[in-house]
């Protein structure tokens, strides 16, 4: 099915540069003018997990993705990564 799929993609690639159109046109068009996005974080250590998401707040990021480790196996509920946070 993977394969069917792949081929599914092209043919609409095809199609929209031959009609010189965005794809999205073609799929009945925008739905929505701006979507969230995350940013994966790494770190071991609480404060480079720390250091890590402020920094993605700077870029402008609401929302991180990040592995927990056993460093930061204290953080066991949604109030103490709110407490941690501030």
């Amino acid at each position: 099915m993977s394969a069917l799929a792949g081929i599914d993609i092209a043919l609409w690639d095809l199609l929209s540069r031959r009609l010189g159109l965005p794809l999205h046109v073609l799929l009945g068009g925008a739905v929505r003018n701006k979507i969230k996005v995350y940013s994966w974080i790494g770190g071991d250590r609480p404060r480079d997990v720390e250091a890590a998401a402020k920094e993605r707040y700077a870029q402008g990021f609401r929302a991180i993705k990040m592995n927990a480790t056993e460093d930061v196996d204290w953080l066991d509920s949604p109030k103490a990564l709110e407490t941690s946070v501030e």
